[in-house]
């Protein structure tokens, strides 16, 4: 049962009885009472009002207004007032926590009811007595008192505190594990928390359900009735209940990996517990909050938080337990030694403390039970297990810090194996690009220089024949005059066709750069086009014939590029060349573009993909009105 012990306070609190006033209209009267009221009797029946309807949303209050109606209840010794303020009394002491005073005063209040011989009276305390059991951990003995008190309440149609007995038993039967069962009777709960629209019944029933929904790995419907918990808590004025609900849907946003949402709901749990000054809900929310920053691997805010919820509640051993642990762990993943062995020692001594008290339970339960022989053997018998359960204990905390030690260490391999695996993947990606776009480039040119060599000396070679045979067929046949001119204009047409051809041809793969180098293909390219100049810098040597179809083929696209978009009136192509470094750059005076808005064309991707190809840098400098400067360098190797 113990993994239910940290929620035992989300379900089925059953703490007073639904007052005719709203929560604002109890603090107002709060703010009014002492000093409109003059006679006991008055103060007496507010005292008993304020501290009821305050029980779940400011439980300091409600004590301090239940301890003043008790005080005039005894001087007037009235005993149905008496039973009525211990039992809210007990109830203020059962959400805060404090169950021996919850159970002392829930005693007092059942013996002033049993004087009065009121039964719906005494139902409604012993209701709260049942309560107190399932907090306690007393499940079968608090289902046994449900059940009476059911038909009781049946009885006289008490639709209020039927809802909180299908709540309680619905509680009780999640803590023995019987998930349908109490699926059932939360069901039932609900239909009567909606008929006499009782918010908080229904943040109670929800609470349950989500648990339950938890428990069966229904992540999605347990985040679901969280939020209609808090929803329903926060509608009727009770915080701390909602500071529960939302630290719940907290962990199940942490499960389902939102780490924003869950510390947005836990930043919330902890302003409404701090709000109603609840110091265990307010470790609990700090709790939560340090398990978040866990996760997102924020070990100082973790230590942080971790440290607020030891200082805000120390007594309470499983918070107590779970922050050490949280401190060891990110003081390990912090590389703090001195301060992990220094919390692990805290938390060996919580667990030594633990096994110290369940075994003087135990032996306390051993005198009671059996006789003095009997009794001596069971004592030698726990001595025995207590011994070999501390050891176990121990052994297993150490055995516990050695595998959060390796799963540390492994973590970390495997996230540098991991980041080396994804460089070199990366690399060969590139690697495969670059030989794909290399192959391609290549391929291109090959086809180029084929595809020049068919059209210069084929089917240039087949003009220049056509246009001889032409001349001789002049010279042999008398024309008249018109037949002379459409003869002549067919000669010019040829001879025009025939210089288009051979420059079509020098564009596609220009001789002079496999004879002369890149300088000769520029200046030759260049010359026809009026507004364009090369200027040439540096070494004029020949560099790998690879590099200077390259470099060709992008002065080739970019000087087109900026005949055709850019409306430039003068263009600049400059090549510089060291002894292992060869730049081009390629200025004009166009409109120019904002690089970083505009998709590339084609002109420019070619340019890119060429440059890739060969290891080289590309820089586009360029704005609206202020023209373009494009520079490519590659590394070089001179050839002789």
């Amino acid at each position: 049962m113990k993994k239910y012990s940290h929620l035992i306070y989300l379900f089925n609190i059953v703490l007073l009885t639904v007052s005719g006033f709203l929560y604002a209209e109890a603090q107002q009267a709060d703010s009014l009472s002492e000093s409109i009221l003059t006679s006991e009797n008055d103060k007496l029946q507010t005292y008993n009002s304020l501290g009821r309807d305050l029980v779940t949303t400011d439980f300091n209050k409600s004590k301090i207004y239940s301890f003043k109606g008790i005080r005039i209840a005894e001087k007037q010794k009235n005993t149905v007032m008496l039973a009525n303020l211990y039992r809210t009394l007990g109830a203020c002491y059962t959400v805060e926590g404090k169950y021996d005073s919850a159970s002392y005063s829930l005693n007092k209040a059942l013996s002033f009811a049993i004087k009065t011989k009121n039964e719906a009276l005494i139902a409604y305390i012993n209701l709260s007595v049942a309560t107190l059991n399932i907090r306690k951990n007393n499940f079968q003995e608090a289902l046994k008192q449900f059940f009476e008190l059911l038909p009781v309440f049946e009885k006289s149609n008490d639709k209020p505190n039927i809802r909180k007995t299908l709540g309680s038993i619905a509680a009780s039967y999640m803590y023995l594990e019987n998930f349908n069962q109490a699926e059932k009777y939360y069901n039932e709960a609900i239909q009567v928390a909606s008929e006499i629209k009782d918010s908080s019944g229904l943040g109670q029933a929800y609470q349950g359900l989500c648990r339950i929904a938890s428990e069966r790995q229904e992540t999605d419907k347990a985040l679901s009735y969280a939020l209609q918990s808090a929803e329903a808590f926060h509608a009727c004025g009770e915080k701390i209940f909602e500071s529960v609900a939302k630290k719940e849907a907290a962990l199940i946003y942490l499960k389902k990996n939102d780490a924003v949402k869950a510390e947005e709901m836990a930043g919330q749990s902890l302003a409404l517990a701090k709000a109603i000054g609840g110091t265990r809900y307010i470790a609990n929310a700090l709790s939560t909050l340090s398990s978040i920053a866990l996760h997102k691997k924020e070990y100082s805010s973790a230590i942080q938080y971790a440290n607020e919820a030891l200082k805000t509640d120390s007594v309470d051993s499983d918070t107590k337990t779970t922050m050490l642990e949280h401190l060891v762990i990110a003081c390990i993943s912090l590389g703090k030694a001195e301060d992990a062995t220094r919390y692990f020692n805290e938390y060996r001594k919580v667990i030594d403390y633990r096994i110290n008290k369940n075994y003087q339970k135990s032996l306390s339960e051993m005198e009671v039970k059996y006789g003095t022989e009997k009794q001596q053997l069971k004592i030698d018998s726990l001595e025995k297990t207590k011994r070999l359960t501390l050891f176990t204990s121990i052994a297993g905390a150490l055995v516990s810090l050695l595998i959060i030690l390796l799963l540390i260490s492994r973590q970390h391999n495997i996230s540098h194996k991991k980041l080396l695996a994804e460089q070199k993947v990366a690399q060969l990606e590139q690697e495969k690009k670059l030989i794909a776009t290399q192959a391609v480039l290549d391929g291109e040119t090959a086809e180029r220089a084929r595809l020049a060599r068919d059209l210069h000396d084929g089917l240039g070679g087949m003009l220049s024949v056509i246009k001889l045979n032409l001349h001789d067929v002049k010279k042999g046949i008398n024309l008249e005059g018109e037949d002379v001119s459409r003869f002549n204009q067919a000669l010019d047409m040829l001879e025009t066709s025939t210089k288009e051809l051979r420059r079509v041809a020098h564009n596609m793969m220009p001789e002079s750069l496999s004879r002369y180098g890149l300088k000769a293909s520029l200046q030759d390219f260049l010359s026809n086009i009026p507004n364009a100049r090369l200027h040439h810098f540096g070494e004029d040597s020949r560099i790998d014939p690879k590099l200077e179809i390259i470099l060709y083929r992008i002065a080739y696209e970019l000087v087109n590029n900026a005949l055709r978009h850019a409306d430039a009136k003068n263009i600049n192509v400059q090549i510089v060349q060291h002894p292992d470094l060869i730049s081009l750059t390629v200025q004009d005076d166009g409109k120019g573009f904002d690089p970083e808005s505009v998709t590339d064309g084609h002109g420019l991707q070619n340019a890119k993909s060429r440059i890739a190809s060969l290891n080289g840098n590309m820089n586009v400098l360029s704005a609206a009105g202020q023209g373009t400067e494009i520079i490519v360098e590659f590394k070089t190797a001179n050839q002789s």
